[in-house]
């Protein structure tokens, strides 16, 4: 018989938890993440593995 882990915490972990107070309402379509901007309320697509777009978005 095979075991499954459940997840008592309502929200998924962030991604990038450095950046979780910029960034909200995490999404993934397949190869990348669609994050909210905190500050503006844009949209920002990140590929899976890299936070580079998102660092970009706040230059």
């Amino acid at each position: 018989m095979q075991s499954s882990i459940i997840s008592i915490d309502d929200e998924p972990q962030h991604p990038f938890p450095y950046l979780k107070d910029y960034f909200t309402n995490c999404k993934k379509i397949d190869k990348s993440y669609i994050f909210k901007c905190s500050n503006c309320g844009k949209e920002v697509k990140s590929d899976v593995g890299s936070s580079s777009n998102l660092k970009k978005h706040w230059d």
